[in-house]
């Protein structure tokens, strides 16, 4: 099918995600493969059918071989139920293979947040090497660093007191994106870890 000079909007949809947490608690991982100076935006929107209040999250340069993406809500903190892989409409002509979707709640188990707990990061992004500050646990917590497929890979027992601030050296891990998980008997703190 050819179009000239229409505005299209083409998006792959997600079914509606009734979850508790939505949207902000959840990783998207797929398959994709195009070609050169292609593009997909990833984003959010109310309802299947809104296609004009989509808000995109990150954008992609899909490669002509398949590659593995992972996008993550995590920062997101709106209300919109349904994820969608718009098409970056370089061309009419251009084409996606989209494969292996997968839609998923990395930390599902981890119901209680502590959210009177404030976590730093710094610098972050960092090559590895960064400082971890906590500021309102006291006692022993646990601190793990888990990738995108939800595998942890570091762990560290800390005894924090009101304003604690330890030093980390993970610079051995592949740069991308991760999670320091901090657990205590009163829930869990999750913060993402961007090694560049």
């Amino acid at each position: 099918m050819a179009c000239f000079g229409i505005n299209l909007v083409l998006m792959f949809v997600l079914p509606k995600d009734n979850t508790t947490n939505g949207v902000s608690s959840k990783v998207l991982k797929f398959w994709t493969k195009g070609g050169t100076n292609y593009t997909l935006i990833i984003g959010v929107m109310p309802s299947d059918t809104a296609a004009a209040a989509f808000v995109g999250v990150d954008t992609i340069s899909v490669p002509a071989e398949y590659t593995l993406y992972t996008i993550d809500f995590l920062s997101y903190a709106g209300s919109d139920k349904y994820v969608a892989i718009k098409h970056g409409m370089n061309s009419t002509y251009d084409s996606y293979y989209i494969d292996d979707v997968d839609y998923f709640e990395p930390f599902q188990n981890d119901i209680t947040a502590l959210n009177n707990v404030n976590v730093s990061i710094y610098p972050n992004p960092n090559n590895g090497q960064f400082t971890l500050s906590v500021n309102g646990a006291e006692g022993n917590m646990n601190m793990e660093i888990v990738n995108l497929a939800g595998q942890v890979i570091y762990t560290q027992r800390i005894e924090a007191t009101s304003n604690f601030t330890t030093d980390i050296d993970v610079s051995e891990f592949a740069t991308g994106v991760y999670y320091i998980k901090l657990s205590n008997n009163d829930g869990v703190k999750v913060n993402k870890l961007i090694i560049k």
